[in-house]
């Protein structure tokens, strides 16, 4: 499965939009990892 993770920055309406964009890579099959998480090779 496909991942991505999120580091926003900022105010409150920026958590807002992550959240949407989030919405959006979770639609299309992403799971959210942790963005201090290290990445695993491939």
């Amino acid at each position: 499965m496909p991942s991505v993770a999120f580091h926003t920055l900022g105010c409150k309406v920026n958590f807002y939009e992550t959240e949407g964009i989030w919405q959006l890579f979770k639609q299309e099959g992403y799971e959210q990892v942790d963005f201090e998480k290290k990445r695993m090779s491939t």
